[in-house]
Formats: structure tokens, C-alpha cells, sequence
């Protein structure tokens, strides 16, 4: 038994000599497959807004700038706001000249038209670009409706008790692009 075990370890060692042995480096520019995380790292909010305070000032408005839906849309008036509908997909475009360089800080009014699970996202380019990262997917501001679920649905096959229903308030919404994570304490 013990020539067995030690047959067995040399024919082991030597199996895994053979394999290790054969082993090829790979540079990282030699693999196709490799990432270079540091260019989406330098396109983060806060790397951006850090590079920008060093580059422009903050703009101070005293009063706000207010755009409404361009002339070549179609648009409903809601509470003496004009609102334009858009799908999933679509877009809209708007073409802001600003009288100096500089940080300015962006809010959208909007209305959410039909109800929906989930918070919907938007993506905002400026000069035809996403500034930072989080503009690809930023998601919009809802208030939610909590409505109690009928008795003979309030509880599973197991007898716990299920959440309630949400429901999104169909209403007009005023938010500022603000920094979705919380990481930060000012706006984007």
C-alpha cells in the first residue's frame, strides 16, 4: 500500500510539472480580451465635476432659466406647463445658448403619463456627448400611492403577509440632476 502511495504522489508531481511547466505568459496587450477600466474611471461624476471646477466657475442665477418644449413638437398644456409625450426610445432635442462659460445646474419638469413599477431613466447628451458616465442612465424622481391589497390577496399559500401595491402618482415633477448614488452632497 504505501509503494502505491508513493507511485501515486511521483506520477502526480510529474503530471502537474508537465502541466505548470508548459504554462505561456500573456501580456496584457498581446489578449484581445483585456479592459482597461482607467478611461471609464476619468468619465465618473466625480472625476469630471473635479476637472471642471478647475477648468470653469459656477454659474449663479438668481432667477431660472425655464425652456419649453420647441415649436416642433406636439405638446399638451398640464397646470400651465407645456408637456410633450414621448415613448420609450424617442427623444428630445433642445438648443440652449448660454451668455458665459461655466457650471450651470440642470432641472427637468415632467409628467409621467401612464403608471409604471419601476423609476424610468433618461440619458441627456450635451454637445452631442454624455459628460460623465451616469448620464447614460439617470433615473427620474416618482412618488408613490401605497394601496392596501384586498383581504383574500394580502397574504400568501404560506400565510405571510405580501407588501402592498405601489402605484406611481400621475403628476407634474420638477427635479434637478442630482447625483443618484448619494455619494456626493451636490448636484450633478
Amino acid at each position: 500500500m504505501k509503494r502505491f502511495l508513493n507511485i501515486f504522489i511521483i506520477i502526480a508531481t510529474l503530471f502537474f510539472v508537465i502541466c505548470v511547466g508548459n504554462t505561456k505568459r500573456v501580456d496584457a496587450e498581446e489578449n484581445s480580451q483585456a479592459y482597461d477600466a482607467s478611461e471609464y474611471r476619468d468619465k465618473t461624476f466625480y472625476r469630471t465635476y473635479a476637472r471642471y471646477l478647475n477648468d470653469y466657475h459656477v454659474v449663479s442665477l438668481n432667477d431660472a432659466l425655464v425652456f419649453n418644449v420647441p415649436s416642433s413638437y406636439d405638446y399638451t398644456l398640464i397646470d400651465g406647463i407645456k408637456l410633450t409625450k414621448r415613448e420609450v426610445g424617442e427623444y428630445i432635442d433642445y438648443v440652449i445658448n448660454v451668455e458665459e462659460e461655466g457650471l450651470y445646474e440642470i432641472g427637468l419638469t415632467y409628467y409621467l403619463h401612464n403608471e409604471f413599477s419601476t423609476n424610468p431613466e433618461i440619458d441627456i447628451l450635451i454637445n452631442g456627448e454624455y459628460q460623465y458616465n451616469e448620464m447614460m442612465s439617470m433615473p427620474l424622481e416618482v412618488s408613490w400611492d401605497v394601496v392596501k391589497r384586498e383581504e383574500e390577496k394580502r397574504y400568501n399559500r404560506f400565510g405571510n403577509e405580501l407588501l402592498p401595491y405601489n402605484n406611481s402618482k400621475l403628476t407634474v415633477y420638477t427635479d434637478y440632476l442630482a447625483n443618484d448614488n448619494s455619494m456626493y452632497d451636490m448636484n450633478y
